[in-house]
């Protein structure tokens, strides 16, 4: 533990946090707000209409099976590529 002998560095270090936790404390609020993201209003979203979704694993119009080592595997191919 150090002691401070100079009554006139403690003070500029103490001067120092200070100013440092006030800084922090204003500028703090912004940076969590450009961090959040703004959600859709209510109403917006009730008026939405669901997208429909694929059933993966069981959709037949694109569904294919192979047999490999006598074993049959079922696979489905969305897109190219």
């Amino acid at each position: 533990m150090a002691i401070l002998v100079d009554v006139s560095h403690g003070r500029w270090v103490m001067l120092f946090k200070v100013i440092s936790i006030v800084l922090g404390t204003l500028l703090l609020p912004r940076n969590i707000d450009a961090q959040t993201q703004l959600q859709p209003s209510t109403r917006a979203t009730a008026q939405m209409k669901p997208k429909p979704v694929a059933k993966y694993g069981s959709n037949a119009a694109v569904g294919k099976t192979f047999t490999h080592d006598g074993v049959k595997l079922y696979y489905e191919v969305y897109g190219a590529g």
